[in-house]
């Protein structure tokens, strides 16, 4: 198990003391991340209020690339990129403690 996930489950535990065990943490969490997974998957975009969004992007490759190194020209195939734009509170909530801007003369 990544350790990502246990420091996650901790805190979920801490923060809902009725939750039985550190295992069921866990769990709750692997789920969470399985959902994420699947409708990113099904949909290609996923809301998550107050956080923000992910979005699934199609780029498109190019049919000719040339290495610098070779010289050698090759393909570059189509991908999938996955994009997060922050949610307006979520930022609020991060520059919170950000000093004021000041005038330098």
């Amino acid at each position: 198990m990544p350790s990502y996930l246990s420091k996650i489950a901790e805190k979920l535990l801490d923060d809902h003391p009725g939750l039985p065990s550190l295992k069921v943490a866990i769990e709750l969490t692997e789920s969470f991340y399985r959902v994420m997974r699947k409708q990113l998957i099904k949909e290609g975009v996923l809301y998550i209020e107050n956080l923000g969004k992910l979005e699934v992007k199609k780029y498109a490759g190019s049919e000719k690339k040339k290495d610098g190194k070779t010289g050698i020209y090759y393909s570059v195939p189509d991908r999938n990129v996955i994009k997060f734009k922050a949610s307006q509170s979520l930022v609020s909530i991060v520059n919170m403690n950000r000093p004021k801007r000041q005038r330098v003369d």
